[in-house]
């Protein structure tokens, strides 16, 4: 909150290409994500390997994130730079980055997100 209210950049980007509301989403931290959204972050930004902060929240299990940042409009079909959707990574075998939880998957396809 401070480096927000000292002028801190809500979208600066890591070596990675991840935002601070990638590490808040993928860490959990929902009070830090939704001053981030409430300061102009990008809830769409996307790092290196074309991941969103939904990316890193689905993975990570923080449904309540991931919630949050549906709510603040987030597109729940964007693709990675491979070309796939947030579900079609979850069926993908030659993942290794995690898994998606049933319940997450099943908000996901509530609010329009397809294989």
């Amino acid at each position: 909150e401070f480096l927000v209210s000292e002028g801190a950049d809500v979208n600066a980007k890591s070596y990675f290409n991840s935002t601070p509301l990638h590490f808040a989403a993928y860490e959990g931290h929902k009070d830090v994500a939704k001053l981030l959204i409430a300061k102009g972050a990008d809830v769409n930004a996307k790092n290196r390997n074309g991941w969103t902060p939904l990316h890193r929240a689905a993975w990570q299990g923080h449904k309540d994130i991931v919630e949050l940042l549906i709510a603040e409009g987030t597109d729940v079909n964007v693709k990675d730079n491979k070309g796939r959707s947030l579900l079609s990574l979850a069926k993908d075998k030659g993942t290794t980055c995690g898994s998606l939880s049933p319940e997450i998957a099943e908000l996901l396809r509530k609010h329009g997100a397809k294989e």
